[in-house]
């Protein structure tokens, strides 16, 4: 894995797709959900630098998330949330 600041380290430093507003919509929060899945996607790729490493960590378990498998988590926005964190503290070269 690389430690560098990339576009999408950056992006996740000054946005957070993560919130809710209270007025939406079941499918207004699913197409939020899934675009944060993505920029998640994205960044897990950049800072791993192998997408076949990165898949094999997402369905393994995780220590940082009390062994559970990161991929099960992507259901919710709180578990992108989770895993988002834990790949942006391996972006930043901090062991999880």
């Amino acid at each position: 894995m690389k430690q560098v600041k990339t576009e999408m380290s950056e992006w996740f430093l000054t946005h957070d797709p993560f919130t809710t507003k209270p007025s939406q919509t079941e499918a207004d929060a699913d197409s939020q959900r899934l675009n944060a899945m993505s920029m998640m996607y994205k960044y897990g790729l950049e800072v791993f630098d192998d997408k076949n490493m990165f898949e094999r960590w997402l369905r393994n378990p995780n220590r940082a998330l009390g062994g559970k498998i990161p991929l099960n988590l992507l259901d919710t926005m709180a578990g992108l949330k989770e895993v988002t964190a834990i790949i942006g503290r391996l972006d930043h070269g901090i062991y999880s």
